[in-house]
């Protein structure tokens, strides 16, 4: 018997052993989640899904962000009532003003940042 006739006498084998006919692995027929309309977590395709009617991250409340980067920290103010603050409370150069955050040496940045909360304002770090 050749390899042919092997394969021949085998997939007539299959035909006799399963009563639906030959396995076809491309069918439908053999993808289980077809029998359910929806599959958990999905919506069928061409469906929008609905937007969660509360917003999914909470909104930063705080007033100044303060960032360590080793020789200096950077104060940036995120309001308005922070910049005024800043600009009443604070003698800096233009200099020390890099994208909106006034830059501090280490050795200051801890009063400042005191006298910001005493102040009642919130920070991010």
């Amino acid at each position: 018997m050749g390899i042919s006739q092997k394969l021949s006498a085998a997939e007539n084998h299959s035909d006799r052993a399963r009563p639906d006919g030959p396995r076809s692995w491309g069918s439908s027929r053999n993808i289980q989640h077809q029998k359910c309309p929806n599959p958990v977590g999905r919506a069928p395709a061409g469906l929008n899904t609905p937007e969660h009617p509360a917003p999914m991250e909470i909104p930063d409340m705080s007033d100044f962000s303060i960032s360590d980067q080793g020789s200096i920290f950077l104060i940036r103010p995120l309001n308005e009532a922070a910049r005024q603050w800043l600009q009443e409370n604070v003698v800096s150069e233009p200099w020390q003003w890099v994208e909106g955050a006034l830059c501090v040496e280490t050795r200051f940045a801890r009063d400042l940042v005191v006298e910001i909360e005493e102040a009642g304002f919130e920070i991010s770090r």
